[in-house]
């Protein structure tokens, strides 16, 4: 029986190339949606250095196909939902859209998440807006990545 790779092990990858784009905050990237209570835990969860500033990722799908009569595609669908901080008397619009370019370039340059996802297909960016959270106004980028697995259950 063929065992496909688990979310946390893709969310994971995914987390850990967002951790190498300079600009992105380690502690602020999260593999599962987050929905805080109170002023302290949105601080706690999502300001780094002075700046409300955060990522997280959720899986939303995974449609798969058979290939052959012993191996199926799988193909996930993941959301990157990112923030940061607005600012309308300095450039932190355009800071911020280089920044969402930088991570594209980070996941063009690892097709494979390490060689553990058949193929990464290219990221979208679905929309970039200025919106509220937690009552800060704010750049939102959602971003969405496919990763096609192959899996052989024969």
């Amino acid at each position: 029986m063929a065992i496909g790779i688990k979310y946390t092990v893709l969310a994971g990858k995914i987390k850990d190339i967002l951790k190498t784009v300079t600009g992105v905050p380690d502690d602020n990237i999260y593999i599962r949606n987050r929905f805080i209570k109170d002023e302290k835990e949105f601080i706690t969860a999502f300001v780094a250095s002075n700046k409300l500033h955060g990522y997280v990722i959720y899986r939303e799908g995974f449609p798969q196909e058979d290939r052959t009569t012993t191996s199926t595609t799988k193909r996930h669908s993941f959301v990157i939902i990112g923030f940061m901080a607005y600012k309308d008397t300095d450039t932190s619009e355009q800071d911020y859209q280089d920044l969402i370019d930088a991570i594209d370039d980070a996941f063009r340059a690892d097709r494979t998440l390490g060689d553990n996802i058949h193929w990464v297909e290219p990221m979208q960016m679905r929309s970039f807006s200025i919106a509220s959270f937690h009552s800060v106004l704010c750049y939102r980028a959602e971003l969405s990545l496919v990763l096609n697995e192959d899996i052989q259950w024969r």
